[in-house]
């Protein structure tokens, strides 16, 4: 994703990348770009799984466990 008004580019680390590939398919979209919202508009440039949690947390009231 390009930041509107910086063109900067929100790259994901891999582990997030592979979390988000196991997000049920129909919210999956929706997360992808909350995350990415999200980094933007606090001014970071990459997507973490600790970012994931937050929002998971934010969202859903839970942290994720760890396998």
């Amino acid at each position: 994703m390009l930041r509107p008004r910086t063109g900067e580019r929100i790259e994901w680390d891999v582990e997030a990348e592979r979390r988000l590939d196991r997000v049920p398919a129909p919210v999956r979209a929706m997360a992808k770009v909350e995350l990415e919202r999200t980094a933007a508009d606090r001014g970071q440039t990459r997507i973490t799984v600790a970012l994931m949690e937050e929002l998971k947390a934010k969202y859903f009231g839970m942290a994720a466990q760890k396998s």
